[in-house]
């Protein structure tokens, strides 16, 4: 129980702080008159997060699919398979629901870590 607490207290401190550094940063840039600086910032970062993301997923899905097939064909092809038929006879019922959690986290966790070249990709798309 107690882990437990402190768990929730960690994760809160942590959105906490991250609630704490946006709302902070909406108020300043709308008090200094740069709102739509503001707003075209966030935008970027979450374009660019969702697209990455999109693409991390649908690759990472595709070779989950690949290796799915040339594993079924190779298996018949080692002499020591037992554990990995009780493994596929546990997973295959579920393999749809598998793969796209590990393509989703995986995604994620790519295009979370892209949307910080938000300033790489405005001076791009905005030269002078």
């Amino acid at each position: 129980m107690i882990s437990i607490a402190i768990v929730v207290l960690f994760v809160v401190l942590i959105v906490g702080q991250g609630a704490a550094g946006f709302y902070t940063n909406f108020l300043w840039f709308h008090s200094s008159g740069v709102g739509n600086v503001w707003a075209t910032i966030i935008s970027t970062k979450v374009a660019i997060a969702v697209v990455f993301m999109a693409i991390a997923f649908a690759l990472i899905f595709a070779c989950l699919a690949i290796v799915e097939k040339v594993t079924e064909r190779t298996l018949s092809l080692a002499p020591d398979t037992e554990l990995v038929r009780r493994y596929r006879s546990l997973v295959t019922p579920h393999a749809l629901i598998v793969k796209v959690v590990i393509s989703f986290l995986a995604g994620l966790a790519l295009g979370a870590g892209t949307s910080g070249q938000w300033q790489h990709w405005l001076l791009f798309s905005h030269p002078v």
